[in-house]
């Protein structure tokens, strides 16, 4: 029986993990609220990704192929914190436009 197999690459889990990083300096240490927390998770990861992708810059397809930089599942990591930011700012607005919120 095998477990599900993690579809990625080292470089795109360590990125993770540097996020983790983040997410656990803003949020416990720091108690700063969720949403900034997030938002810098989500630009640490396009930052880390960039950097890495930067680097093949003059090849074919180096923003999107899993060769060039981290890669999980089917996104880039870039396009991971794209998502993860985008939740927050969201996020973010609705309780700021919520009543009591």
């Amino acid at each position: 029986m095998t477990l599900l197999p993690l579809r990625g690459n080292a470089l795109g889990i360590m990125m993770l993990v540097v996020s983790a990083l983040i997410a656990f300096a803003g949020g416990f240490l720091r108690k700063l609220p969720d949403a900034p927390v997030m938002i810098a998770v989500g630009v640490g990861l396009i930052l880390m990704d960039a950097v890495a992708r930067l680097r093949f810059r003059r090849q074919r397809g180096w923003l999107t192929r899993r060769d060039f930089g981290g890669y999980l599942f089917v996104l880039p990591v870039w396009g991971i914190g794209l998502i993860v930011i985008l939740i927050n700012v969201i996020n973010t607005v609705v309780a700021q436009a919520t009543p009591g919120g």
